[in-house]
């Protein structure tokens, strides 16, 4: 039995994704984020962003031994960024500023 638990909660931690709920400007709910989505993804879930940004030197895998960095996109959503990986899918949602994020100008 315990073997069985064990498998299940092992099953649930390999497949759980993390989800974030954006805020807008006056603190409500405006909607919710998950871990791997694509940018399209998160505008079809939340509407346009209300601006952009580059991160600078984002590790291209999560090997530590892999060296490679790359620039990645975020999206702003209120007072929150939607942060991207290397392979353009939500890896983190952070509360504004966020060292090494700088916006662009659309």
């Amino acid at each position: 039995m315990a073997i069985a638990a064990l498998l299940v909660i092992g099953a649930y931690w390999w497949n759980y994704k993390q989800t974030w709920t954006l805020s807008g400007p006056d603190g409500r709910p405006v909607c919710r984020v998950q871990e791997g989505w694509t940018q399209k993804q998160v505008s079809a879930h939340c509407g346009v962003p209300s601006g952009r940004g580059t991160q600078v030197k984002v590790p291209v895998a999560a090997n530590p031994l892999d060296t490679r960095m790359c620039s990645a996109p975020g999206d702003i959503y209120g007072t929150q960024v939607v942060l991207y990986g290397c392979n353009g899918r939500v890896e983190a949602v952070e509360d504004m500023p966020v060292p090494g994020f700088f916006t662009t100008s659309e």
